[in-house]
């Protein structure tokens, strides 16, 4: 499936910035929620395991505004 989506410049400057772009920033996000979901994420004692989990946080919010706003 495709899905366009309007960046914001100023993310894309960002993203240049860091010599990334917001695909690869995205597919990542999508990455890390699906370990979550998928019981596969890493130990939230490691680095990614932490990364892991705001990813999850964050779409969580995101799909339930009710429980946060």
């Amino acid at each position: 499936m495709e899905v366009k989506v309007d960046v914001l410049p100023e993310f894309v400057a960002f993203c240049d910035q860091e010599k990334t772009t917001a695909e690869a920033v995205l597919r990542g996000f999508m990455r890390d929620v699906l370990a979550v979901y998928e019981g596969k994420q890493e130990p939230s004692d490691t680095p990614l395991g932490v990364v892991q989990a705001y990813a999850w946080s964050y779409f969580v919010r995101v799909t339930n505004p009710e429980r946060y706003y």
